[in-house]
């Protein structure tokens, strides 16, 4: 992602973020329905891995090593 503009990388993890926080409510959401939804909720947490690595490659932009997980 080594883009040269501040803005963009601010807006990048502020907009990856609340990606993650969207799957997470649907998730959550997903997880109380029955099993039919199984595939639905796991499709959604690799979206949400995916996430996680793009904001991983944002970060490493500001020189930050992070080690970055979902909380169990």
């Amino acid at each position: 992602m080594n883009t040269s503009d501040p803005d963009l990388k601010h807006t990048q993890v502020v907009e990856i973020l609340q990606q993650i926080e969207r799957l997470n409510i649907m998730i959550a959401e997903h997880s109380k329905a029955d099993a039919d939804d199984a595939l639905i909720v796991e499709q959604y947490e690799v979206l949400r891995a995916d996430f996680l690595n793009d904001l991983d490659a944002v970060l490493s932009d500001y020189g930050i090593e992070a080690n970055l997980k979902i909380k169990a």
